[in-house]
Formats: C-alpha cells, structure tokens, sequence
C-alpha cells in the first residue's frame, strides 16, 4: 500500500507542477524549462522515498545471552523488511564492535510464519560463535540487519546482548534397546546406540556388563537408517549389537548393563533404558550364523559341503543372487563367490540348490523355483575360489529351472533337475566337463510335468534311488537304476497314501534305506526298505504331532539317525534315534524361534570339524542360521 501511495502522490505533483505552464506556451519553452522542472520533481520524489522507506525490524532473541557452553554459543534472531516482507535481509554479528559474521535471515521459523512477520516464516537467523569469539569472556554482541532500499545497517531489537561462551565436556548419550526376557540365541544380544554430544562423527567404544561383570566390549559405528534420519550421528553409523551367547549362562537371569566410554574423560556412562533383564535359553544347539553373513537379503542356506578342510555354504538371495561362503573354523567366514556367480546373470541364479565334491573338484547347482532366461547351471572349482560354468542354460533345456541334487555313482556325477514345465530330468558325466553330460531319463522319469522335481539321489546296495516329488493329490514316487539309464518304479503313490505329495531326502541307516515324506493330512511320515522294494513305515504321524507337516532332512551322525521336520506352527523339530523306530526330539521348537525352519531335504546337513551341522531359514527375518549339536557317542544295539 505503501509503494502505491507513494507513486499516486508523485504522479499527481508531478502533475501540478505541469499544469503551472501556460496552455498557449510553445514546444520550444516547454523544453527550454524542462530541466528545472524536472529537477524540482526529482528532489520532491526523493524526499517522499526518504519519507515512506520503513527500516528493518526485527529482534536478537534472549534465550542466547550470558554463560552459555560451545554447543549454545550463537547469535539467533530474527528480521524482516515491512517494505517488502519477501525479502530476505543481510545479517551482520559485531562483538565488542568488531564484525565477525555475516549471514541471511532466511531460515524457517514456525511462530514467524505463524505471525506473519514474513513470507512464509523465511526470516530466521542463528549463528555459530563457538571459535569466532575468545572463550571465557564477557563478549558485548550486536546483531545488524541491513535495509534494502538505502543499504543502511540497523540494529535489531533488544541487541547487544552479553555472551561468554565455555568449552564444557558432555557425557554421551545412546539406548539400550534390545533385548529382554526370555530369549533364543538368534536374540540373546545386547543392542543400541550411543553418540558423542561433542563431536557426533566419534565412534564410541561401548562395553557390556552382566551382573557387574564385563563380558564384551564392542565399538558403537555401524550403520543405521532411524538414526541417520533423525541426525543422532555422523551418516547414522553410531549403533551396536552384540551377540551374548557363549557370553553369559543359559536359563538364567542375568541384569545387562551397557555404557558408552566418554571421548573426553574416557568416562563410562550408562545409556538409557539400561540394565534390562535378560534369560537365554539352550535350545538344544548353538548357533554358527545368524545374520546372514551380514546381509539382510541372504534369506536361507540351502547347501552345505565340506571340500579341502574348509565348510561351504550357500547363501540364498532372491535380490542379488545366491553366493557361496566358507571357513575353516566356522567363525570366521569368507565369500567366495560374486552374487549369481556372474553379473550377466545375477539374481536368475537366487538360490545353490546343492554343492558336492566330484573328483577333487567342488560342484555347485544353481536355479530358481521358475524358468528363467538363464534356467539352472552347474558351476565347479578346483580351489573354491575360481569358479567355472559346465553346464549352462539347464544343459539345453531352458525349462530346467534348477539342478537340484548331485550325487556320485560308478564313478560318474549324476545331477537332477526342476523342471516344472515338461518333468524332471536326470543327467550325468564321467568327467563334469562342459559338453561331456548325458540325460539319463526325462519328462518326470516318464510321467510328465506332474512329477517335476528330483529331491534325493542315493547309493543303496549296487543301486541309485531317486525321491521324486509331485503335484499334490499325485503322490511322490521311487524310483532306482543298476546302471543309471534304466530305470524301475519301486513306490508309487506316495508308499499308497497319496497325501504324501513331496519327498524329503534319502539316507542309509544301519542296512536299511530310509525315505522321508510331506503330508498335511496325518503330518509326515517316514518309510524304510531293507531290498527298495518292500516298504515299511516308521513313523506315521509327523512324531505325534500334525502340524509336522513335512520332514524334511535325514542324515546319519555319530551312530545315530537325525530328522528335522518343519512345523509351521511352533518352528522346526530335531529328532534323534539309534534304531529308526523309536525317537527322541533333542532341540526347544525352533531352536526357541518359532520362525525357523531347516531348508531344502539333506543337502543343508554335513557333519564338520566333529559337529552335526544343519541349515535353517526364517520367514521372521532374513537372515542364515546354522546349528551344532555336541557329539552324543552311544554304542549300537
């Protein structure tokens, strides 16, 4: 309004002083008197300007004044042009009359735009002092906003203000958040953040205490996103976990204490929400990984192999693709493999359905539970390090989504395959070379798509069984060869029950081949042969509980039979025995999560360095587990 009134004010003088000229005066003396005129306007307009310019306003806010420490040494304000209120104004800071800053009030302030002090709030200011003025003196501040229209320099309201500003050391701060309670291994950990006030880009040591004793001692800098959104710390890398178990006694109470170790002071200093209680529970097994290599999108293992004294292991992954680890000791592990074991296939090879050793050289199946443009491939190396392709493109048959199982037989690799497109095949070589495989038996073994996946491949009494699945309602079948090419059904129908759809996995117990099954229906089962013909059922019921739905894994260890089978309900069950009939489940459901189920029939089982080792998978979390049990030595009957 102000603009406008001044230029309806100079239009109208200007006007006036036009209209003293007499109406009959020629061009030429209009013209001969211009200047004087229009220099009598000028001035007139000038002063008006100087008349209706209205200088800054704005204030240097009192809550930084006095004693303050180097996190609170700043000059805040605000101002604002009442010309022209979109305009963000020039800053000046003088202390003790000597100019050490200069900004623009144009940050955002909630009670400014409230207020409409200016456009939209933009009109705040505040200005860091901590190391431009001397520390541990009285320091006069003066704050100046300078006016647009004339570039004079005013100061704000309620400036100077006193400021001594001290260097004070503050303790860190930080949570202890997870966990409590009662808890499975995979959760017996000691969890949180902690930062340094002083400078958020120190990494903290932190240290772990269980009933005042410490036990683990560990540095606050890996990474987390709530934390690098809220701005606790430099890129958000100031979080801990620590893995309690081995740490503290099972089944017990035990006060867990964390405290952050000040930078300064070297300090230690609880973090919040500390000590909690914590019990950790012996579920039967110890855990060998439970972070997934320290990858999320690592979802399962599915294949365990022991090649040239190290433990390989696969590592499920459906966003990058599958990898292969290993180690030598089962601590310390080591990725050998580029996720789907080369970036022109990457994520089509998610999974390592099985690795097995052939002829000093380590073999690895790769596919997908669909067909892919790359379909399954074999993979080998002599070292474990360098890997090469042998068998690409589902040797042929791009339906061939996987090769799902391997197993050595007269002295030739046989490997089968998923295929749920034409059946399942099975193929074999005498060297593993590209170029030297065989297709031993096609289209489901002769039943076509129905029969779509080979899931074991065992050596009993001069002959090769293989386990094959089938669509549900079909009922799995068993078939075997004396020389790999022909082949004999010798169990149909899923032993007579067609519920049992699916096979586990196969082993050799004491004389006997035994067979695994899923059923949804009366829960698994388990069958026996003493010839591979006649089969009897050992176990009928999923162990006497249903919701067994599917037991998944056999293997033989340490003079005694081990089958895990998955429960939807409670997590997988281990069950033990020493004659095939009579068993015992030697592990907490789950191993304490209820979430945990082994993986994919025997191929995630292996004994190592003198430990029965099995693969799990969580639909909770992704994330690898492995277990070990202890050796149970017992003499056979």
């Amino acid at each position: 309004m102000k603009r406008q009134t001044a230029f309806t004010i100079i239009i109208v003088l200007s006007l006036l002083l036009m209209g003293t000229m007499p109406a009959s005066a020629s061009a030429f003396k209009f013209n001969s008197t211009v200047d004087a005129r229009t220099s009598a306007s000028i001035h007139q307009i000038i002063n008006l300007a100087d008349v209706l310019n209205t200088l800054p306003e704005g204030f240097h806010e009192s809550h930084f004044e006095g004693s303050q420490n180097q996190f609170t040494c700043f000059a805040v304000g605000w101002a604002a042009d009442p010309d022209d209120r979109d305009t963000d104004l020039n800053i000046h800071i003088f202390s003790d009359g000597v100019e050490v800053a200069q900004t623009v009030a144009s940050t955002f302030r909630q009670d400014l735009a409230d207020a409409n002090v200016c456009q939209d709030g933009t009109c705040n200011f505040s200005v860091d002092l901590w190391g431009l003025i001397a520390p541990d003196v009285d320091h006069l501040i003066t704050v100046q906003a300078q006016d647009a229209q004339t570039g004079e320099w005013v100061n704000l309201s309620d400036t100077p203000r006193t400021l001594n500003c001290s260097e004070v050391n503050i303790l860190p701060d930080g949570f202890h958040d997870f966990s409590e309670g009662t808890q499975s291994p995979f959760f017996c950990v000691a969890e949180g953040w902690a930062a340094d006030p002083n400078d958020r880009n120190i990494d903290l040591n932190v240290r772990i205490l269980s009933d005042g004793a410490e036990v683990a001692q560990t540095v606050a800098g890996t990474f987390r996103q709530d934390l690098d959104e809220a701005g606790v710390c430099t890129d958000g890398t100031c979080s801990f976990s620590v893995n309690l178990w081995s740490l503290i006694s099972l089944d017990t109470d035990h006060s867990i204490a964390v405290q952050a170790q000040d930078a300064q002071s070297g300090e230690w200093v609880d973090l919040s929400n500390t000590p909690k209680t914590l019990n950790c529970i012996d579920p039967g097994a110890e855990p060998i990984v439970w972070d997934g290599f320290g990858n999320g999108n690592n979802q399962s293992i599915e294949a365990l192999e022991v090649f040239d004294d190290h433990l390989y292991a696969e590592a499920t992954n459906y966003v990058e693709g599958a990898s292969i680890w290993r180690t030598v000791d089962g601590t310390a592990w080591t990725q050998m493999t580029s996720p789907g074991f080369d970036n022109a296939y990457g994520a089509d090879n998610p999974i390592v359905f099985d690795i097995v050793t052939f002829k000093d050289q380590l073999y690895a199946g790769t596919g997908n539970w669909e067909s892919t443009s790359s379909a399954g491939q074999i993979w080998r190396s002599a070292d474990g390090t360098t890997w090469n392709l042998v068998a690409p493109n589902g040797l042929g048959n791009p339906n061939n989504a996987g090769f799902t199982t391997f197993t050595s037989f007269n002295g030739m690799l046989y490997a089968a395959t998923l295929n749920p497109s034409d059946g399942a095949e099975i193929w074999r070589s005498s060297t593993g070379n590209s170029g030297s495989w065989q297709r031993v038996t096609s289209q489901g073994l002769g039943g076509g798509s129905a029969y779509f996946i080979v899931t074991s491949l065992t050596t009993f009494k001069g002959q090769l069984y293989a386990g094959v699945e089938a669509t549900a309602g079909t009922g799995a079948q068993v078939w075997r060869s004396s020389n790999g090419t022909t082949w004999t059904l010798v169990s149909d129908n899923g032993f007579g029950d067609t519920n049992n759809y699916q096979t586990g996995s196969s082993v050799v117990y004491r004389g006997q081949l035994y067979m695994t099954t899923r059923n949804d229906v009366t829960g698994s089962q388990l069958w026996r042969s003493s010839n591979g013909i006649n089969w009897v059922q050992v176990v009928g019921d999923g162990f006497g509980d249903i919701n067994n739905y599917k037991i998944e894994s056999l293997t033989t260890f340490d003079g005694a039979l081990y089958a895990a089978a998955n429960n939807w309900v409670t997590g997988v069950q281990l069950w033990r025995s020493t004659d095939g009939i009579n068993w015992t489940q030697i592990n907490v459901d789950g191993f304490g999560d209820s979430g945990h189920f082994v993986s994919l029939w025997s191929n995630g089982t292996v004994v190592f360095n003198g430990n029965f080792l099995i693969d799990a998978e969580s639909n909770l979390q992704a994330a690898l587990k492995g277990f070990t049990l202890p050796s149970k030595t017992e003499t056979a009957p």
